[in-house]
């Protein structure tokens, strides 16, 4: 059975073998009257039943079980106007979906509908809304024959609000499969996979079985609003970026990144567990302010070509709690990882550790690739991400960590200074200007360079050293400060505002030796008058 509009204004109904479309022609909105439908009362495993808008009545659009109902694929479809509503609210009818050897399907082509009896499961179920306007809310408690699963598909919304208990696992493919109402929506030991979709917690706070990520929702957050804890949490996307807004929570519970895609976690997550960036990215951004931290106590371990990456904005964002004093995260770089907190704003991470979690953070391996720490650096002095760590930092392995400064998109110009970008705790071994290495020496910002190099002034700070950079050029006398002199093309110049002698273009003759030498002889002594003026930096 098909449903199909031809034109704005007529309703193409397709009645496939078996099918059965409800009319209501006897008027008394009863599904067990003979008359309401067009091929007698429909009751058995494998039945198709539509319900369709060329026969919708006005309001309402109840149809009533009067007992128990068994049907293989059900269709509601209305362009306009109010959508049908299956049972009734707290009564012992049941709405059996049981397709013999194949799924059974609830089908939402359009309109808003609402089922409140009770539906059992007979096999694991496909839950379509088509169009992303359709909205199916499921009032009554779906229930199960043995261990089944329910699947959301079609862009539109499915809202659960009853007290559910069907164990075979929730599936998410697309669309949003919304939470409401005082009961439990979503089983407490089945499985929730999120296979494009959304999960909208709304206030809830629910108890799973294991959440797995495997696709990035097609739009928005992937998971959002309430409180999560599962048995274990897992992405695994290749591709796109999955946005947990939801806080996932649970004692030695572990999150495991795999797949080249992004997982971001934006809000304040209480998970105790290990957490495992095997492949991709695993961004945290800074949840509201005094929420919490981003993450709880937890051991983060990125593997070699794994990303993880701390988004605070123009602001903070926290991993770690100190409340107990064994308490608190930690971060581990193994060869070839990457930390990175560009986000084109400079901001503050704080890796938190209490006095007996130590080091806070490892960034040097004994073989293999470097790990890399890339932070973003602005137009003012002192202007680069800070990491914040409160216990030790390890670099005094073979391989130090190479750190990697990149300005800010559209700056114009660097200050030269010193800026901190590392705090630490404590006594951090091998801390100091050789700890870390840079990724390049000069930085070029809008066509001027720069010259990086590392000191630092205290066995708790890592700091970055900016100065003017200029390029030699053979046949050039430099002045000092990196400015030069050129004699050879010196031809009616002057020296500039930044100790360069200008009236280098054009052609000039080469001097006779003698006057070579005197002029030569001449620039050296204006070089040492600037000198003994000070005007040379």
């Amino acid at each position: 059975m098909s449903l199909e509009n031809s034109n704005a204004t007529q309703q193409v109904v397709t009645i496939a073998e078996g099918g059965n479309l409800w009319t209501n022609g006897a008027g008394n909105h009863l599904w067990t009257t003979a008359g309401n439908w067009t091929d007698g009362v429909p009751s058995a495993a494998g039945v198709a039943v539509s319900f369709a808008q060329a026969f919708r009545s006005a309001t309402p659009n109840s149809v009533q079980l009067n007992g128990t109902k068994t049907v293989g694929q059900l269709l509601l479809n209305t362009n306009t106007g109010t959508g049908y509503s299956i049972g009734a609210v707290g009564n012992a009818d049941i709405l059996r979906l049981d397709n013999g050897a194949n799924t059974p399907r609830v089908s939402v082509a359009s309109g808003t509908h609402i089922i409140n009896s009770p539906v059992e499961m007979n096999n694991n179920t496909t839950v379509t809304l088509t169009s992303s306007a359709s909205v199916l809310t499921m009032v009554g408690n779906i229930t199960q024959v043995g261990t089944r699963s329910l699947t959301k598909a079609g862009a539109g919304t499915l809202t659960l609000s009853g007290t559910n208990s069907y164990t075979g696992g929730t599936n998410i493919d697309s669309g949003t499969l919304a939470l409401s109402g005082a009961g439990t929506p979503l089983a407490t030991a089945g499985a929730v996979n999120m296979g494009g979709g959304t999960l909208d917690l709304g206030t809830q706070t629910r108890t799973v079985g294991a959440v797995t990520i495997t696709a990035a929702a097609g739009s928005g957050d992937t998971i959002k609003n309430g409180n999560l804890t599962g048995t274990s949490y897992a992405a695994s996307n290749t591709a796109g970026n999955a946005i947990v807004s939801a806080s996932f929570n649970g004692t030695s519970i572990p999150l495991t990144k795999s797949g080249a895609g992004t997982l971001t976690l934006t809000g304040t997550n209480g998970y105790t567990g290990a957490t495992n960036v095997n492949g991709g990215t695993l961004a945290i951004s800074g949840p509201t302010l005094g929420a919490g931290p981003a993450l709880a106590n937890t051991v983060i371990t990125v593997a070699s070509g794994a990303t993880f990456a701390a988004y605070p904005g123009s602001g903070s964002v926290t991993v770690g709690k100190t409340a107990i004093p064994i308490q608190g995260a930690r971060l581990t770089l193994n060869a070839g990882a990457a930390f990175t907190m560009v986000d084109n704003a400079i901001g503050t991470f704080n890796l938190r550790q209490g006095g007996a979690f130590t080091p806070g953070l490892t960034a040097s391996v004994a073989s293999g690739t470097a790990p890399t720490l890339a932070l973003e650096i602005g137009g003012s002095l002192g202007a680069i991400d800070l990491l914040n760590v409160t216990q030790q930092v390890i670099t005094s392995n073979a391989i130090q960590g190479q750190i990697l400064i990149q300005p800010l998109t559209g700056l114009t110009s660097l200050v030269p200074g010193n800026y901190t970008f590392m705090t630490a705790g404590g006594t951090t071994p091998g801390l100091g200007p050789t700890a870390f290495t840079l990724g390049t020496i000069t930085l070029n910002v809008n066509g001027n360079n720069y010259n990086l190099s590392l000191a630092n002034s205290t066995t708790t700070q890592q700091i970055l050293t900016i100065t003017n950079a200029f390029a030699d050029e053979p046949g050039k006398l430099e002045m000092g400060g990196g400015e030069n002199f050129d004699p050879f093309f010196s031809t009616g110049g002057t020296v500039n505002g930044n100790g360069i002698f200008g009236g280098e273009s054009g052609s000039a003759v080469v001097p006779e030796p003698g006057t070579l030498g005197l002029l030569l002889a001449g620039s050296l002594g204006l070089l040492a008058s600037r000198r003994r003026r000070g005007a040379v930096a």
